[in-house]
């Protein structure tokens, strides 16, 4: 069972402030693929990583836009989202290590699937296909199985109705 964050979860439009802070959550999701190099290495290819990856969704994904994800006021991740009018694709989300377990993404993915709610529109997203705890993930909140390719399965969750209060 998921915890539940002790307090509420927000996402915020990032500004170019929050540049370094991207750039640490992306290099932390991407720490364990170099533990075994030295330090100084380390570092390096993890700084290579970052922009590769901040090119690479730029180009496939130019209308993209980073949110801030924030816990009691502070900032504990990160999501790129790409909002068209018939769906929004979560192009990536992540949390910075040291709250990962906390129910924090959880939180932060259903935030995204009630703003998809409220606008009429599936929410989309690409992963590993290899990548069972995050497929189990996905399927949890809702997510199902569409397009696959022997590396990625595309994951869609359909709007749901939004009952006025």
């Amino acid at each position: 069972m998921t915890a539940v964050p002790s307090s509420p979860v927000t996402l915020t439009p990032a500004t170019p402030d929050d540049d370094a802070f991207i750039n640490r959550v992306i290099a932390a999701s991407r720490a364990d693929d170099f533990a075994a190099l030295e330090a100084e290495l380390r570092e390096r290819m993890l700084a290579l990583q970052v922009a590769a990856q901040r090119r690479h969704y730029r180009a496939a994904h130019p209308t993209a836009s980073d949110h801030i994800i924030d816990c009691a006021g502070r900032p504990v991740g990160r999501a790129l989202l790409a909002a068209a009018s018939d769906s929004i694709t979560v192009v990536d989300i992540a949390v910075v290590p040291e709250r990962r377990g906390e129910g924090i993404g959880t939180a932060a993915m259903r935030a995204i699937s009630e703003r998809g709610d409220r606008l009429g529109v599936p929410l989309q997203v690409r992963v590993w296909a290899s990548d069972e705890r995050l497929l189990r993930w996905y399927s949890r909140l809702g997510f199902v199985a569409g397009a696959a390719s022997s590396t990625h399965v595309e994951l869609v969750r359909a709007a749901r109705a939004v009952v006025a209060a």
